[in-house]
């Protein structure tokens, strides 16, 4: 059986990427430090996904 994902939060568990947007917004972090966060967050998800289904739908749009 394959299974496959049609879609998936890029936001993070619990809502990193737009902690970090709004914080790069106000002047808190840098962008180095948001591409980080965004970055960590992509890589995470698709470790994730790759563990544990066998059919990754490639048309899932990254920042």
């Amino acid at each position: 059986m394959k299974n496959s994902v049609t879609g998936y939060p890029g936001i993070g568990k619990n809502r990193e990427l737009k902690y970090g947007v709004e914080n790069y917004l106000k002047g808190d972090i840098f962008l180095k430090t948001l591409k980080e966060v965004s970055k960590c967050l992509r890589t995470g998800q698709w470790s994730l996904m790759s563990k544990n289904i066998r059919f990754i739908i490639g048309d899932k749009i990254c920042i």
